[in-house]
């Protein structure tokens, strides 16, 4: 345990480090200033080519053998690099902390980091009327978990991508992976993980404010049933300039038409997110 919480210090000194940076990472090539529709726009796409670092927390309700509220926040930075004139690579990293409540009876509620997952896209650079954009890549899930109730404390790998389309004020993305484990982490066997996750959005901007529908939908392949989790989930945010930088905020929540056993009913979330656009 002491090990695994090491790990997850070590973690998080990472992602700080990597939040830092923007200022030296010498960004993708973008425009020289987006105003402030255009931005809201770009930062619906989650490989954006602008440096940005989401804070998202979440209410999971209905979770567990008694119905509970599960709180998660993530820490979500995009890091973009331009790797020639016409190629970006976009680093997405997302590490959670969570708190668990009890999976089963007898067990009691757990606090700690989850799975850390990063993703590395590559993507075309977008020129001034393209309205069509994709990237792809790896997808690696590192056995960072402190929670003996959640399939953390295995190594998973696999393939990433994302597909975009811009259309006036609307876009409509699609980003899916699939993650298999490949090894063990110590001397204790863990369950093999298969598990495909599905996100399609659909996002609507005008002036400052996003209105944005979307589901991050898993299907566990390995579960004998309640295989799938099937939010559906609508939410608002908005854009302002925050000192040197733009902070962007947002809310709202989702229903789960579907869920796996044990798992959530309905949702509430509210993220903050620091962007660092291009300056003139």
């Amino acid at each position: 345990m002491a090990g695994r919480r090491g790990q997850a210090a070590s973690v998080v000194v990472a992602v700080v480090f990597a939040a830092r940076l923007p200022a030296a990472a010498q960004p993708s090539p973008v425009p020289d200033e987006y105003d402030i529709e255009q931005l809201g726009k770009v930062l619906t796409n989650p490989i954006a080519p602008i440096p940005n670092i989401p804070f998202e927390a979440t209410w999971n309700e209905g979770v567990g053998v008694n119905d509970d509220l599960q709180f998660q926040l993530k820490i979500e930075p995009v890091i973009p690099f331009s790797l020639a004139d016409r190629w970006n690579l976009v680093m997405r990293s997302v590490l959670p902390f969570t708190s668990q409540p009890p999976a089963a009876s007898g067990d009691s509620t757990e606090f700690g980091f989850d799975q850390w997952q990063l993703s590395l896209f590559l993507s075309p650079v977008p020129g001034a009327s393209t309205h069509l954009l994709w990237g792809i890549g790896p997808i690696l899930g590192l056995p960072t978990s402190s929670l003996s109730s959640l399939q953390g404390g295995t190594w998973q790998a696999g393939p990433t991508g994302v597909v975009r389309y811009e259309l006036g004020p609307w876009t409509a993305t699609l980003l899916v992976n699939q993650l298999w484990s490949f090894a063990d982490t110590g001397d204790v066997e863990q369950d093999q993980v298969s598990q495909l996750f599905v996100q399609p959005i659909i996002s609507y901007t005008r002036g400052s404010w996003t209105i944005i529908a979307e589901s991050e939908t898993t299907i566990n392949w390995e579960a004998s049933d309640d295989k799938w989790s099937l939010p559906l989930e609508l939410y608002a945010s908005k854009l302002t300039r925050f000192g040197a930088t733009h902070l962007k905020v947002t809310a709202g929540g989702g229903w789960f038409p579907l869920t796996s056993s044990g798992g959530a009913e309905w949702r509430v979330r509210l993220a903050f997110a620091l962007v660092f656009p291009p300056k003139r």
